[in-house]
């Protein structure tokens, strides 16, 4: 706003009339005077015009805008004020809005006034007694009195207690921790040094780390000694006693047959399925190594000459052929008992001959029906 305008050039700044009968003249008015009135006049409209402005209004040839500017503008301020108006304030008050035009007062201690007197949040924290306590974007902690270690966490979750150029400070076994800030050291502490893990494996070793026993990610396992040799399980623990199969058993007792196959060739043990036979009147049994025997019982006449023999049909035939035969009589409570004769006809039929002797009469019985058993052997 410009300043206050000059008044009129006369000995008392007031205009005067002129009096025609005492020739006395009026007030000139010069031109100085009319712009300094023109400027004034327009500078006063400037001024209220930007009121109106303030108060989203244009300027009209209306009465009571200023008015109604002044009330748009500043009647919300008089409700704030007039609020704390009404309230009659005393000794340790501090007034306060309850609602948005009404206020209230409170009680404001030594204590209060103490720390809004403080300059900085550490001011505050020291006047608390809580200067031990820290906490940024970073981490929160808590110091010892002497400041010398402090607990802290941060968000990712890590936490711990470390000294104040930041070494780690194991918790004490007493106060629920490890004493220790490696794996080996806390196994020490907690008298657990024999036992380990690490990502391939995990062990046990024995008091005077001679030997450990192992299992490792791939399901290997067993006991080695301090040089990494293999230590068998004793047979008495229920293993083999041995590190290797011929250890195993020899500690087993084993001879050279537990090395053998299944089979009927050399080197090989037959199983009884190597062992055929055939248990009926007229059979058979053939062993693993080829062997064949043969049997059968069959009535046959007494011989009268050399051609009265009788042939017998073996119950399977001899692959190679027949070494030995024998035949005997089987009817031991007879007074007429025979002896015989047998030899293989062929791969397929044995021949036997029987003799017939009376004991009573001291004589050879021809034509009579004697019976015999026979027996072949071959391959």
């Amino acid at each position: 706003m410009r300043p206050l305008m000059p008044p009129v050039q006369t000995p008392d700044n007031l205009f005067h009339d002129g009096n025609p009968l005492t020739g006395e003249l009026g007030t000139i008015v010069d031109a100085e005077h009319l712009n300094n009135e023109q400027a004034a006049i327009r500078d006063t409209q400037s001024e209220l015009i930007a009121i109106l402005t303030a108060a989203a209004m244009e300027p009209e040839s209306t009465a009571g805008q200023l008015l109604a500017a002044l009330n748009k503008l500043y009647a919300p301020l008089n409700d704030t004020l007039g609020a704390l108006s009404s309230l009659v304030g005393g000794a340790n008050k501090l007034p306060y809005f309850t609602s948005a035009n009404a206020a209230a007062l409170t009680a404001l201690s030594s204590i209060g006034r103490d720390i809004v007197g403080k300059a900085t949040v550490a001011d505050v924290l020291t006047y608390l007694g809580l200067s031990a306590f820290h906490s940024d974007s970073n981490f929160t902690s808590v110091s010892s009195p002497t400041g010398k270690t402090f607990i802290f966490v941060t968000d990712a979750g890590n936490w711990g207690c470390q000294d104040s150029v930041g070494n780690p400070l194991p918790l004490a076994i007493a106060n629920g921790g490890t004493g220790a800030n490696t794996l080996l050291g806390a196994r020490v502490q907690l008298n657990i040094s024999a036992f380990g893990s690490d990502n391939d494996r995990t062990t046990m070793s024995s008091p005077g780390a001679t030997a450990f026993i192992f299992i490792d990610k791939n399901g290997d396992w067993g006991a080695l000694d301090a040089s990494g040799r293999t230590i068998g399980l004793p047979v008495s623990r229920g293993g083999t006693g041995a590190t290797d199969a011929a250890g195993a058993r020899a500690a087993f007792g084993l001879g050279s047959a537990a090395t053998r196959t299944v089979g009927t060739q050399a080197s090989q043990i037959p199983d009884m399925s190597a062992f055929q036979y055939s248990a009926t009147a007229k059979g058979y049994e053939r062993m693993p190594n080829g062997m064949l025997r043969q049997w059968g019982t069959i009535s046959i006449p007494a011989a009268n000459d050399s051609t009265n023999v009788a042939l017998d049909t073996f119950q399977i035939p001899f692959p190679n052929g027949v070494l030995s035969c024998k035949v005997n009589g089987t009817d031991t409570l007879t007074n007429t008992p025979c002896f015989a004769t047998a030899e293989a006809a062929s791969k397929t039929q044995i021949r036997l001959k029987a003799v017939a002797i009376d004991l009573q009469n001291k004589t050879i019985t021809q034509g009579m029906a004697v019976n015999v058993a026979w027996e072949a052997i071959g391959a």
